[in-house]
């Protein structure tokens, strides 16, 4: 645990075994796993990683123009004080039928995944929900994620932080990085199948998709001014199909920002409290190109 992979020249591979994988485990450590710096590339296969605990600010941390290459990856128990407690992300990641579970952030978002400028594809794979509040995928400062046949599920929450009566959401959206989540089936020319956000009986009031805007300060080199703008609030692009299954709120709806919806969206089991399950609110643009 510890280990820093720094420079351009550097790319690591690391297999692990064929169906069990290979376990690093960092519990107690207080480090993180994996720290890339200054492009180097990391590809893992076949491996499970283990947080260190709340101190190791993530279980892996990818920073700007570096790069994480895992497949049949497992996420587990990784922590932040701030954001991020599986994967920061200010480089970019493309993660292949992974599994984050147990992440946890002290500042309540990006659980799992904070997108902070960087790059995140998802192809398949499984974001477990794993506190009543806060996000679970945090998209934000011109960050993009793209979600292929990825299921995002959360239980009945027992042991982990926030209250009952918290109402989370798995993905978080600041500003206007492009996200686009894409449930094209193998029938309809895809290889990674639906897209699913789904709590599990009992799990805690859970909201699929917040958006906002966010402030944005970009310097100005010829006049050494730095000024702060407010950017448009961003939208969701939803391909092939995607379904919203077992969610609930006190109001609102279980999505709540811009969707574009190319494909088609099923609606399951889902309670808005004294609004239906899926809220359209004033500002807010919902346009429908599927069913």
């Amino acid at each position: 645990c510890g280990i820093v992979v720094a420079g351009a020249a550097r790319n690591v591979i690391m297999v692990g075994k064929k169906g069990v994988g290979t376990t690093i485990n960092c519990t107690g450590t207080g480090k993180r796993a994996f720290h890339l710096q200054g492009g180097a590339v990391l590809t893992l296969s076949n491996i499970v990683l283990v947080g260190g605990g709340q101190n190791a600010s993530s279980l892996v941390l990818v920073d700007p123009s570096s790069s994480l290459h895992a497949t049949n990856v497992t996420f587990d128990s990784g922590a932040s004080p701030s954001s991020g407690g599986c994967l920061s992300l200010l480089g970019s990641a493309t993660l292949t039928h992974c599994i984050l579970t147990k992440c946890s952030a002290k500042a309540g978002s990006g659980d799992a995944v904070d997108v902070v400028k960087g790059m995140l594809v998802m192809r398949g794979g499984t974001v477990e929900k794993s506190s009543t509040n806060g996000s679970s995928v945090l998209v934000r400062n011109g960050g993009s994620a793209s979600l292929l046949g990825v299921r995002f599920t959360g239980g009945a929450l027992e042991g982990v932080s926030g209250a009952a009566g918290d109402v989370g959401t798995f993905i978080m959206h600041y500003g206007s990085g492009a996200l686009v989540i894409d449930g094209t089936t193998s029938e309809q020319g895809g290889a990674w199948g639906p897209v699913v956000f789904e709590m599990a009986d009992g799990g805690g009031n859970q909201l699929a998709y917040n958006s906002s805007t966010e402030n944005v300060t970009v310097f100005n080199a010829t006049t050494n001014v730095s000024k702060t703008t407010r950017s448009l609030e961003g939208q969701a692009v939803l391909k092939g199909s995607v379904k919203l299954a077992n969610l609930k709120v006190p109001s609102g709806g279980v999505w709540r920002g811009n969707a574009l919806v190319q494909g088609s969206v099923e609606v399951d089991r889902c309670q808005g409290g004294i609004q239906a399950a899926l809220v359209v609110r004033k500002g807010v643009r919902f346009d429908v190109n599927g069913t």
